[in-house]
């Protein structure tokens, strides 16, 4: 199949708010190349239209493959303040094709589904950890996932979003503290079960560097925050931060590292 001998490689990560679009050339002698980039509005009316352009632009595979994340209400995703500590699964096939129709629709093809803590083991690979706490935040969404010698366990959490005027600095100061205070319990109860392992965080977050500060300063840990270059990639010139931390996961996969 040609899409498995192209050096080029395409991963997508699908979240609900949009999608991140990642393709890596890859080979033996050197570093994954990143070649191409992009993120989408999942409810833009225009998607099919932007990715197919994207493709035939940066002449990509069709063949993709889906970091899917899970939704508030799947299995094993607690709800804020829950402590269920429920284990995430990839959903039944039925559920799998709802949620990856939009990619296939809009020209793609499948030929992997993975979970985003799945997806944390390459990046671990990438990064040279062996073994870290890896937080991933996709709003509504964030993924708690540890990794030690290439075995990985998750947690999922979920909260409903809050609305602050971004005019009004102290109740953005005073929501980003109250959303750490509820976050905080599962990343001290999963980081330490690492205690000496790397700390990272990325995702699509706005403001991730800023918006993890109350859990950096609680934590007291050394944490990278992974918004300043994608690991272990050459290729396109640096991009915002904000891209760049929503990028990580898709990057990873599409790179390779350990497959």
């Amino acid at each position: 199949m040609a899409w498995l001998e192209s050096p080029i490689q395409l991963a997508a990560e699908l979240g609900p708010p949009g999608w991140t679009v990642v393709a890596a050339e890859r080979s033996k002698d050197r570093a994954p190349r990143l070649t191409a980039a992009a993120s989408f509005d999942a409810t833009s009316p225009s998607l099919k239209e932007e990715f197919r352009q994207l493709r035939m632009r940066e002449h990509l595979p069709f063949h993709a493959a889906i970091v899917l994340w899970p939704e508030p209400g799947d299995p094993g995703v607690d709800a804020f303040d829950a402590h269920a500590r429920g284990r995430v699964s990839l959903p039944k096939a039925r559920v799998i094709r709802e949620r990856v129709a939009p990619f296939v629709r809009s020209g793609g093809r499948v030929r992997a589904v993975l979970l985003p803590h799945e997806a944390v083991v390459p990046l671990a690979a990438l990064a040279g950890w062996s073994s870290a706490f890896v937080l991933v935040m996709q709003p509504p969404v964030a993924c708690l996932a540890v990794v030690a010698a290439g075995i990985v366990d998750a947690t999922y959490v979920s909260w409903e979003p809050v609305r602050v005027d971004v005019a009004d600095a102290p109740a953005r100061l005073l929501a980003r503290y109250q959303f750490a205070s509820r976050l905080m319990p599962y990343v001290r109860a999963r980081a330490g079960e690492v205690p000496d392992a790397r700390v990272a965080v990325c995702g699509r977050y706005p403001d991730l560097r800023v918006a993890m500060v109350p859990i950096v300063e609680d934590l007291d840990r050394e944490v990278d925050v992974l918004d300043s270059a994608l690991v272990g990639a050459s290729g396109l010139d640096p991009v915002e931060p904000d891209e760049t931390s929503a990028r990580q996961l898709a990057w990873a996969v599409a790179a390779g590292a350990g497959d």
